[in-house]
């Protein structure tokens, strides 16, 4: 049978403001990071959304977040008009 590990400390840097992707699929990225801005990230299509994230980020810098990701992932990053940010895969 296979062992399988847990990583305890991975799993508990939100509490010290990280956020932790480890080849998470970008949509369920969303889902972590979403809570931590105004507005929130928005996926334009499912293309986007399958994408693998891996990386670590402060939860309360969005901005520098928003920089990373278009250099990490083959996106696009568009403000809409309610302020909200499209995210959509090139």
């Amino acid at each position: 049978p296979k062992v399988e590990t847990y990583d305890a400390r991975g799993n508990t840097q939100w509490r010290h403001g990280w956020l932790i992707f480890d080849n998470e699929p970008l949509a369920d990225a969303l889902l972590a990071i979403n809570p931590y801005r105004n507005t929130p990230l928005r996926l334009a299509d499912n293309k986007a959304g399958r994408l693998r994230l891996t990386g670590r980020f402060r939860a309360g810098d969005s901005q520098s977040l928003l920089s990373a990701l278009p250099k990490i992932l083959p996106i696009e990053i568009n403000e809409q008009s309610d302020g909200s940010i499209e995210i959509r895969q090139r």
